[in-house]
């Protein structure tokens, strides 16, 4: 095996949904062509498996970005931060999910509510990008509105995110707050 087949991501998890399997060539692509020398200093723009993604329409890129949070969690390494500036890229453009796709997204964060549980949102805050996910769905709300699925996911998220004003990523929480609120 070389160094660069060694790079290529582990198979998704068996429970991966549709649009991680049908994407996982293009993260595979995307691994090849950033190579072993990819850090945090790179730029996911200059590789051609990037760019040919982010022509394709907003769809394409939600599936992409779905499949991109499933990669996140199933890799470590430079593939893990190759993922995690491809979904920061993404949601950089303009993505296209149904509302069970958003909450599917930002539960792939690790920000599941409901259950006994509680999510840690500052690690969710410090390892996916979740203002930049919340503003699609600002951008998305203002457009068509919101579901009821994804309305009562946001006010959960809300309620969860009140105690989490104090200490570090106060700032950033409190962003979230009111951009989920306007």
């Amino acid at each position: 095996m070389t160094d660069l087949e060694s790079l290529i991501p582990t198979p998704l998890p068996p429970d991966a949904s549709p649009e991680s399997r049908e994407m996982q060539p293009v993260l595979q692509q995307l691994v090849l062509e950033a190579g072993p020398d990819f850090n945090w200093n790179c730029s996911i723009a200059a590789l051609p498996a990037y760019l040919a993604a982010r022509a394709q329409n907003a769809a394409y890129r939600g599936r992409l970005a779905l499949a991109a949070t499933v990669a996140i969690r199933a890799n470590s390494g430079l593939p893990r931060t190759l993922f995690i500036r491809l979904l920061e890229s993404l949601m950089r453009t303009t993505i296209a999910l149904p509302d069970e796709g958003m909450v599917q997204l930002l539960q792939g964060y690790g920000l599941t509510f409901g259950g006994t549980h509680q999510p840690a949102i500052r690690n969710a805050l410090g390892a996916f990008p979740v203002g930049l996910t919340l503003g699609q769905l600002e951008k998305a709300g203002k457009k068509n509105g919101l579901g009821t699925q994804l309305a009562t996911y946001l006010t959960a998220f809300l309620a969860a995110t009140h105690h989490e004003l104090t200490g570090w990523q106060a700032a950033e929480v409190g962003k979230l707050q009111h951009r989920l609120q306007a």
